[in-house]
């Protein structure tokens, strides 16, 4: 009986925290814009941010190995141009605990120390966890999006919520049981 209440309890704080996510620290800047593919507007969020100097770089992990720099840039519709420089694509990401390996390594080849983190709002919780595991010493600023045609308390943002909910509890879980190794330094 408890472990229910708590289950669902544990659903509902979770379903308010993704409809009401926000990004962080709007006008502070980070040394890159690392952007998780898999939802509606969440490239097109990282390349408002980097052509808005949120960012002197942009990562975007999880991109299918077909996609180039050329084909993300040619999404940008904005009035600012996009910076010359900077814009690297990650193409072996398959999942989140994928992204956050796939970042690591890309923070440790650049020297960043600072991130915006642009996600959906339902995927930001489980982002945060696989990524402070990954990089506990970099900061991690939140920027949840919110998808294109998913309007907030739907019966589609529920049952969005609901399975991410799961995933994240499993992930929350297997860290806590330490079922995956912890992630090292790249030499």
């Amino acid at each position: 009986m408890f472990a229910v209440l708590g289950w669902l309890l544990g659903f509902g704080a979770f379903a308010v925290d993704a409809a009401s996510a926000r990004p962080d620290d709007l006008a502070g800047r980070t040394d890159a814009v690392v952007v998780l593919t898999g939802g509606a507007n969440r490239i097109e969020e990282g390349l408002r941010l980097f052509a808005t100097g949120s960012a002197p770089h942009l990562f975007i992990s999880g991109v299918h190995e077909s996609v180039d720099v050329d084909s993300i840039k040619a999404m940008w519709k904005g009035s600012i141009d996009l910076p010359d420089c900077c814009l690297t694509l990650g193409h072996s990401a398959s999942n989140t605990m994928d992204n956050a390996s796939e970042t690591r390594r890309w923070l440790e080849e650049n020297e960043i120390k600072s991130i915006r983190l642009v996600t959906s709002n339902y995927h930001m919780r489980r982002s945060l966890l696989e990524f402070s595991e990954a990089m506990p010493d970099i900061e991690i600023i939140r920027h949840p999006v919110l998808p294109e045609r998913l309007e907030t308390w739907s019966a589609p943002f529920w049952s969005l919520a609901f399975r991410e909910y799961h995933k994240t509890l499993l992930t929350w879980v297997r860290q806590r049981l330490a079922l995956t190794p912890t992630f090292t330094k790249i030499q």
